[in-house]
């Protein structure tokens, strides 16, 4: 589970929009949307690079000083949203 890595899915039809340290991901051929705050932000700029999970969870550990089972739990939830939403693929 350590080596998981996911990337954002490149689609024309999935526009991604951020200002504010916040955003939106929108998929206009379904009409369906998922806003997101900083956090997320940082989780989706590092799944366009390709980052893995555990890269992620320490890079957000390090700048809240939170609790890294329940930060890996919510990156793993938001992950899990945006996979049912289309928005990413899981990649070896």
């Amino acid at each position: 589970m350590a080596d998981e890595k996911w990337k954002l899915k490149q689609q024309i039809h999935i526009e991604y929009d951020s200002h504010d340290g916040s955003g939106i991901l929108i998929d206009t051929r379904e009409a369906s949307f998922c806003s997101y705050n900083p956090t997320a932000k940082h989780v989706l700029e590092a799944l366009q690079k390709g980052v893995k999970l555990d890269e992620i969870v320490t890079e957000i550990q390090k700048h809240y000083h939170a609790n890294k089972t329940v930060i890996r739990q919510d990156v793993l939830n938001f992950i899990q949203q945006l996979d049912e939403m289309g928005y990413i693929n899981e990649v070896a």
